[in-house]
């Protein structure tokens, strides 16, 4: 979609990005970006009311720059509705962004895509801008899976890979990382055990006890109960621990012994009453408001067989109908037709998607390209060190000390390599995913279990409200725009 020009001096903001500190102490992409956005301003008359940029990471919502950006648009909503950006994934990384822009109802000129999203935008262009979010995430997620992909690492060596619990430290030597006993607690939490191993003692007798001993949380506060009952549950302190579902044996120093454990465990069961499962799933409870009087809508069994859903009436005496399960199921089978489209129209989505982040492709390319630049240089060195030690130009523990410190750096640039490389390859499939659901969300509904039902809503549907007659619903993004696309005749513009 073309920028249509507002009428001159129109106020805009300019916001920039980019991913890593190393890309703005190169100058690899700041400078680029604030040129295009500034001329493609001026050729449409508008005014910079004020340029944003952020320098780091976009994994998690909360950039400064990004944030005063939202602050000064909500502050200027008469004046300045109008953001322009380089690209989609320069504007926003994760959905917590997305609806934090959308709510500000701003309409956004992204230059280098060619398209402007407003209220007035097509359906299809607001589905397509929408999977290019999902795109953006998905690369975002495929760099914590890597994270998460080294801490099993980790976890399989026995090491534990993330914050130690009360009673250890993280501590480290040398470039290995490991826990440690915290000589301040450790002594604590082990009578703790001892303790409550006895039966003689509640959780909260054991707290206050635990509190008279100076026990602190690293936060400084007192801990609570619930604290209590996590450290006295924890394997972690008989040394094994469990990451990822699996149980490891840790490398840290045991607090505790086995034994003690199982009869801590032990105190515990004596002490909990069996919870009792509903006998009867009621799948649909909880999606539904009633529209009358905004109370939620329930379910009950009525002469032991039929599943009716009804309001709460917890506002007061409410006057809509009771409707049946089987009746409610097939309105609920209507919404989700709603969002179905053809496989001709999947096919023109799909292409019109790759063929706007050909661009994205390239950014992948550049920056593999610059970090094999890097990791060449880091292998010369390596290899000019080496002949170094072997004429006696540097001593074995500089040659020691500098290439472990080379080889970590390698290790890095070759998984944030590959990281790039799966990104390129990848960065089509969240797109997809949600194509392909839309294409066989009405057969998948008519061919699950009630179970099955529910989830598909859950993916499907933000919130639904019924009135005694009619069901409406708020549809997650994007599978919004595809609803409000089925509602036209000429889905395609």
């Amino acid at each position: 979609m073309k920028a249509t020009p507002r009428s001159s001096g129109t106020p805009v903001v300019i916001y920039a990005r980019v991913s890593s500190r190393e890309q703005a102490d190169e100058g690899f992409s700041i400078p680029a970006q604030l040129k295009l956005l500034r001329e493609y301003a001026s050729d449409r008359g508008f005014d910079v009311a004020q340029e944003f940029v952020d320098v780091e990471t976009a994994k998690q919502a909360g950039r400064p720059a990004f944030g005063e950006m939202v602050e000064f648009l909500r502050r200027r909503q008469k004046t300045c509705r109008t953001l322009l950006v380089e690209k989609t994934d320069r504007l926003y990384r994760n959905l917590r962004d997305y609806v934090t822009l959308d709510d500000l109802d701003v309409e956004v000129h992204f230059v280098k895509e060619s398209f402007v999203l407003s209220d007035d935008s097509r359906s299809t262009e607001k589905f397509m801008h929408g999977i290019k979010v999902l795109m953006a995430k998905n690369y975002v997620d495929n760099l914590a899976e890597e994270a998460s992909k080294g801490m099993r690492t980790k976890a399989e060596q026995g090491t534990w890979p993330s914050s130690a619990p009360l009673g250890y430290l993280n501590v480290r030597s040398g470039d290995r990382r490991g826990i440690a006993l915290d000589p301040e607690r450790a002594g604590t939490i082990r009578r703790m055990f001892e303790v409550y191993a006895s039966g003689n003692c509640s959780l909260e007798e054991i707290r206050v006890r635990a509190i008279a001993e100076g026990l602190m949380t690293r936060r400084g506060s007192a801990p609570s109960k619930s604290t209590i009952a996590r450290v006295l549950k924890n394997p972690f302190y008989t040394g094994q621990f469990q990451w990822g579902g699996r149980t490891y044996t840790g490398d840290h120093t045991p607090l505790v012994s086995a034994e003690l454990f199982h009869r801590v465990q032990e105190a515990f069961r004596q002490g909990n009453h069996p919870v009792h499962e509903s006998k009867r799933s009621l799948a649909y409870a909880g999606l539904i408001k009633c529209e009358r009087c905004g109370c939620a809508v329930t379910a009950g069994v009525h002469k032991g067989k039929y599943v009716y859903y009804r309001c709460t009436r917890a506002r007061g005496d409410c006057r809509a109908p009771l409707i049946r399960e089987d009746r409610l199921e097939g309105l609920l089978g209507e919404l989700v037709q709603r969002v179905q489209i053809d496989e001709q129209t999947i096919d023109w989505v799909a292409m019109a998607l790759k063929e706007s982040h050909r661009d994205e492709k390239e950014h992948h390319a550049e920056q593999v390209d610059h970090l094999q630049r890097e990791l060449t240089k880091i292998q010369a060195r390596m290899d000019r060190a080496y002949e170094d030690k072997l004429d006696g130009r540097i001593s074995e523990d500089f040659w020691q000390r500098k290439s472990s410190e080379w080889r970590a750096s390698r290790l890095e640039l070759q998984a944030a390599i590959e990281r790039h490389q799966r990104a390129a390859e990848l960065y089509l499939e969240a797109g997809v995913q949600v194509l392909r659901l839309a294409m066989r969300a009405y057969p998948l509904w008519l061919h699950q279990p009630q179970t099955g039902k529910r989830k598909l809503l859950d993916i499907l549907l933000l919130n639904c409200t019924f009135d005694g007659q009619t069901l409406r619903a708020t549809y997650r993004k994007p599978f919004c725009w595809l609803a409000e696309g089925s509602l036209r005749t000429v889905w395609r513009g």
